[in-house]
């Protein structure tokens, strides 16, 4: 493919001007190809009310918050750290106290696409990026599925925390107490995914190298990118990435990408997978 690789993008949210919540809190948004992402702090008694198209998917990243959803006259309480996935239709989501929460949406809902602080970078669609591929229910939902980090603690072996929707994953990686080992990170890259890496808490730098093509005219210089939180960095195909903690404290860190992976499927990680046919890319 002769087209330029895409460029990376980072996104500090607290860099940027929020919007206001209902009840006082602010959130901000950001997006990638197929997705809109909404970051929100939310104030006890804010009243969020998502109506979707599609299915979608809320992370509730820390314990003691309580979030109370109402959805076709069901009322689901969370009260600690949960994804959540929610069937298209109109989702009430009120907080009883101050927390704070991510939604995602993928691109078949557009309406929230305009206020994502990049969206003038996906004016013109990236040809590497796989295209949104909706991996049908064989288990039906009839109101919002919660799913306990509690109930799925780490697992020697499994990469991460991962929980699908029909659209999305959201992989969960382990808290970092601290600077990740130097002589330990683990440069990769995707032929055809758009991933989202959003930091949650601590520093970060990003690595980041564009391979190079026959054009010189379109290499780029190294990248390695010094990020606090909350962020969302998006890296393109088929860069070479990864990711290192370097705060004293704790680091967390999320890696969204829409569509689903069928390899991580494939690798039994994705916990809630059964739900889902697996013809995905």
């Amino acid at each position: 493919m002769t087209t330029a690789i895409s460029a990376p993008q980072y996104v500090e949210f607290h860099s940027e001007p929020p919007t206001p919540t209902e009840g006082g809190g602010r959130s901000w948004s950001s997006r990638g190809q197929n997705y809109v992402l909404d970051y929100v702090e939310a104030k006890a008694a804010d009243l969020m009310v998502y109506d979707s198209d599609v299915e979608h998917v809320l992370i509730v990243p820390d314990d003691g918050g309580d979030l109370a959803i109402t959805f076709d006259g069901q009322k689901v309480r969370v009260t600690e750290a949960a994804v959540i996935v929610l069937p298209q239709g109109t989702a009430e989501v009120a907080t009883r106290r101050s927390m704070r929460f991510i939604r995602l949406a993928d691109i078949r809902d557009a309406r929230g696409a305009a206020r994502a602080v990049n969206n003038a970078s996906y004016q013109r669609a990236d040809p590497r990026v796989a295209g949104v591929v909706v991996a049908e229910r064989v288990k039906a939902a009839n109101g919002p599925e919660v799913f306990l980090l509690s109930d799925h603690p780490p697992e020697e072996g499994r990469f991460g925390t991962m929980f699908q929707s029909e659209t999305f994953l959201v992989n969960l990686l382990p808290l970092q107490e601290g600077p990740r080992d130097p002589e330990a990170l683990s440069p990769h890259h995707h032929d055809d995914f758009e991933q989202c890496s959003l930091a949650l808490d601590g520093e970060w730098v990003h690595h980041l190298r564009t391979p190079w093509g026959p054009n010189r005219n379109q290499w780029r210089e190294d990248e390695h990118r010094s990020i606090g939180s909350p962020s969302v960095t998006i890296i393109p195909p088929p860069m070479v990435h990864t990711s290192e903690a370097v705060g004293q404290g704790m680091n967390r860190l999320v890696d969204i990408f829409c569509p689903v992976r069928r390899d991580f499927i494939d690798r039994g990680w994705v916990l809630n997978a059964g739900n889902y046919s697996v013809t995905v890319s």
